[in-house]
């Protein structure tokens, strides 16, 4: 029974893998449709550079993914068997889409306008002459950045024998910042050495020991989610990504690390993310970054579908409640583009005719708005000539509430009001006899 359970388990940790896997490679394939169809002549070139810095960290991804995939497989030949090549077809076609896109992007940001006067083939020979010198990102002098920076470098720049040490110089002097540039500015007849300023910088920064823990505190100090933002999750798992990477370049085993890294990164998500991924991950046995990886990249999308919704219904609601509320207000009484208290007609009224009216449309009799008594009214509004609760409008002088047919509950008080004035009664209890009626009156 416990192997039917564990094969089994392992048999949706294998689905989840490949469904992962399947994404990837239709993001990859998307890409290329894209660069098949972009033209640099018509075309802004901005959105391909947001998609080629969207699309360049797939690879990492991808990488983690197979190689979970294939541990699972020879751990347990009865799920199927791996060719091996889907990872080398899948780098293969990278390289080959991101080349192309590199290319056209650097092209297209290189290219100079023209003199004045200059021929067609002058410009093409300054378009070639611009466009080698590659543009790099610059390097501050932080050692998580350097070993990205340095094989960058190396690649464009130290090996491109079409560059001469002059350009090579000008490139690097061009990538340092804050205190190495103030440093290389300051060696003598550093054009004519540039190999020696180049392995000044590596002694510098080549070692080993505090690249690999400037790395992994860069994963430690992660910030704490304190709500499950797409923005936020989408960052720390691009930092994440992007540290585990330069780790695993580094030589260090990180495959063995899963277990570690996975709870480093859920202890940084916030209480919602981190009930999710323990619904996610609950029939999986052997936990793998890939799997993070999947939970990641899913949870950050489907927070910015209910973001996305949430604005459009939010956008929608204020609309509406501007157009019903604001822009069209409607008169209880006469149905008209107004409140009741500018109403003509009902201001028009006695005030026995106006609180009869109010009676009978059922509206509160402090505030003349539907949908509650006075009794549940919140609003701060009082009669500006008594203080009571009730609408100025509906203020009556002392005449008008004796003409005023009083409930039996009223009728009762001023009975006895009546027997303890012919007893004898003093003036001040006669006052509060008084404020008590007026109080069971307007409360009705």
């Amino acid at each position: 029974m416990g192997a039917s359970n564990s094969t089994s388990n392992e048999k949706h940790e294998l689905q989840q893998l490949e469904k992962g896997r399947d994404q990837l490679t239709a993001e990859l394939t998307r890409f290329d449709q894209y660069l098949n169809k972009f033209s640099p002549e018509n075309d802004d070139i901005e959105p391909l550079q947001i998609r080629l810095e969207k699309i360049e960290p797939i690879l990492d991804d991808f990488k983690h993914i197979q190689n979970s995939i294939e541990e699972l497989l020879i751990s347990d030949s009865s799920l199927g068997n791996t060719t091996g090549d889907e990872h080398e077809v899948f780098e293969d076609r990278y390289y080959d889409v991101i080349a192309r896109a590199r290319k056209i992007v650097q092209n297209t940001v290189n290219e100079p306008s023209a003199p004045e006067g200059t021929s067609a083939n002058d410009q093409s020979i300054l378009y070639v002459t611009s466009s080698q010198v590659p543009q790099l990102p610059q390097f501050s002098g932080a050692h998580h950045d350097w070993q990205r920076f340095h094989d960058d470098f190396m690649t464009m720049v130290y090996n491109n024998n079409s560059l001469s040490n002059n350009d090579k110089f000008n490139c690097l002097k061009n990538c340092l910042a804050g205190e190495l540039a103030e440093i290389i500015a300051c060696l003598p007849d550093a054009q004519a050495n540039f190999t020696t300023v180049w392995e000044i910088l590596k002694a510098r920064f080549e070692n080993r020991k505090i690249i690999v823990n400037s790395h992994l505190k860069e994963i430690v100090d992660l910030p704490v989610l304190s709500k499950g933002s797409h923005t936020f999750i989408k960052n720390l798992h691009n930092t994440f990504l992007k540290n585990v990477s330069a780790l695993e370049s580094l030589g260090e085993n990180v495959k063995d690390w899963d277990t570690i890294l996975i709870y480093l990164v859920i202890s940084k998500l916030d209480f919602n993310s981190r009930r999710e991924w323990e619904s996610f991950s609950k029939d999986i046995r052997f936990l793998k970054v890939s799997h993070l990886n999947i939970f990641l990249t899913n949870r950050y999308r489907i927070l910015e579908g209910k973001f996305s919704n949430t604005n459009q219904r939010q956008t929608q609601d204020s609309r509406d409640a501007g157009i019903s509320g604001v822009r069209n207000p409607t008169c209880s009484f006469c149905k008209g583009s107004h409140v009741i208290f500018a109403c003509r007609q009902f201001k028009s009224l006695s005030v026995d005719s106006r609180l009869q009216r109010v009676i009978e449309l059922k509206i509160c009799k402090n505030c003349l708005r539907p949908g509650h008594k006075v009794r549940d009214c919140h609003t701060s509004n009082v009669c500006k000539k008594c203080g009571a609760k009730h609408a100025t409008l509906l203020h009556q002088s002392v005449g008008q509430q004796g003409n005023q047919q009083d409930t039996p509950q009223v009728q009762q008080v001023q009975v006895q009001s009546r027997q303890q004035v012919d007893s004898g009664m003093s003036e001040g209890l006669r006052a509060a006899v008084t404020l008590v009626t007026n109080y069971l009156k307007w409360n009705r």
